[in-house]
């Protein structure tokens, strides 16, 4: 179609262009086919860019398109263009996809990204028993089984307990864990209050396995599709606590529970409304994302189980559930766990020491992360209930051997109105700040001149100067028509 942009570099990074090259696919816009079919082999393709290539040519949608997934999926090809294959066939081919899927599992390590492989079947009606039918008879590592069952949990899929039964089959792992009895719920309990301690309880609620805040918020920081947690302690007692987390499907919060949609193109979608009307449903699905569904494409819709997972606690000792459930018991009530009015920073991204980052960082700097449309990978990070973010949390970066160990994080301001704002820290020591790409000296009183907007503030920390946790609080300058506020959420 003529409204379509003209992709000029299909290796090209970035948001905007991996969006255009969605685009090809969505329009059907076939004398672009062939770019998709060819870059998408680039060694040079970002995961990124590889990923929107795929998920274009499978909104194609046909034989072709079919045809040309399956042969990705192959051994020939390397796990960058292998999985992410698998992922986008099985948008549009689940029985194909689950074969070639079940044959790439037996050989592969336990990665993260394996969860998007498994959700992608998740997500698919049929989807799940098209895996665990493909999966019989295998041999699965363990961990990689592991990483399915995790998958299954997270989900809400109501056809997912075969594959649950195909996964642990192939892996070994044994049977599922039974529910808690009424019992063992008031043994845990007793746990909490006789061994239960808020300060390691606090370091495991943090903990990034357990995924805690990718759903709720604690201060205004975290994810939004389960209840905040700011004051759970002082209005829940620590029965419901323990119920919540070993029986999530007992007793679901008003307002939280999840929906289940499927679409007419065999599409599932999981969330909580947020709203309805105009012919459209709106839902905030489990990783924080707002998807508008047309109710006229809505084939099937239900209520669900809980959107927080099952036996999310199960690798927990019995020590480490006294302590966690403690710390949630805590939260609200006066003392170190007390709602509080200070505007610290709360949420905040950081450069993780992955390759694609320190490849980038060698061939440009680390400190190129402060700069607009940077293509760094940032991962999310939240500071404790206190306001500090714990120095332990951040990496020690070595672009090249024999320089200093740095890391890199950044925070967000939303400016309403334009004026003087200033941020105060702890400690300015070990500290180089970036706002909005533009070097800022950083004092223990930094005066700010902030557009309306959102402000990005960089700071790169020295790891072999700074001692210190790190706080951010923002301050009003007397005066200043300024209105400002740190970034929460997700």
């Amino acid at each position: 179609p003529p409204q379509l942009l003209v992709i000029r570099d299909l290796w090209s990074e970035g948001a905007a262009a991996n969006a255009s090259v969605r685009l090809i696919g969505l329009w059907k816009a076939e004398e672009y086919r062939a770019y998709l079919e060819t870059a998408v082999m680039a060694a040079t393709a970002t995961p990124e860019a590889r990923a929107a290539m795929l998920e274009s040519i499978a909104l194609f949608g046909d034989d072709r398109a079919k045809k040309t997934l399956a042969g990705f999926c192959t051994e020939e090809w390397k796990r960058e263009l292998r999985r992410p294959a698998i992922t986008a066939l099985a948008t549009i081919d689940a029985p194909t996809a689950a074969t070639k899927a079940a044959e790439f599992l037996t050989s592969v390590e336990a990665k993260e990204d394996l969860l998007d492989l498994y959700t992608a079947f998740l997500n698919r009606k049929g989807g799940a028993a098209a895996l665990a039918k493909a999966l019989d008879g295998k041999k699965l590592a363990a961990d990689v089984a592991k990483l399915g069952v995790r998958a299954v949990k997270a989900s809400v899929a109501q056809d997912a307990g075969p594959l649950e039964a195909a996964l642990a089959k192939a892996g070994g792992l044994g049977a599922a864990k039974k529910p808690a009895t009424p019992e063992e719920v008031k043994a845990l309990v007793l746990d909490v209050a006789a061994i239960g301690d808020p300060v390691r309880g606090e370091a495991i609620f943090r903990r990034k396995e357990l995924q805690c805040m990718a759903c709720h918020g604690v201060g205004g920081a975290g994810g939004q599709v389960g209840p905040d947690l700011t004051s759970i302690g002082a209005s829940a007692q620590v029965d419901y606590l323990v119920e919540s987390l070993v029986l999530p499907n007992k007793a679901i919060k008003e307002g939280y529970n999840a929906i289940r949609v499927v679409t007419a193109d065999d599409k599932v979608f999981l969330g909580r409304a947020v709203r309805e009307g105009n012919g459209q449903l709106v839902l905030l699905t489990p990783e924080d994302k707002q998807i508008t569904i047309p109710t006229a494409d809505i084939v099937e819709r239900g209520n669900t189980k809980s959107i927080m997972p099952e036996a999310i606690t199960d690798p927990l000792t019995k020590q480490e559930f006294a302590d966690l459930t403690r710390f949630l018991s805590e939260l609200g009530k006066l003392g170190p766990y007390a709602p509080s009015k200070a505007r610290v920073v709360r949420r905040w991204q950081l450069i993780e020491g992955t390759s694609p980052n320190m490849s980038l960082a060698r061939t440009t700097r680390l400190a190129a992360a402060a700069e607009t449309g940077n293509a760094f990978i940032w991962s999310p990070l939240y500071s404790k209930v206190s306001g500090d973010l714990p120095l332990a949390d951040l990496p020690k970066l070595v672009v090249w051997n024999g320089n200093d160990p740095l890391a890199v994080v950044r925070f967000q301001l939303d400016v309403t109105t334009a004026g003087a704002a200033k941020l105060k820290f702890n400690s300015a020591t070990g500290l180089t700040m970036f706002v909005d790409g533009k070097p800022v000296e950083a004092k223990a009183e930094t005066p700010l001149d902030l557009k309306a907007g959102i402000v990005t503030v960089t700071l790169v920390v020295d790891r072999a100067k700074r001692t210190d946790d790190l706080r951010v609080e923002l301050d009003d300058v007397a005066g200043s028509p300024a209105r400002v506020s740190v970034l929460g959420g997700k």
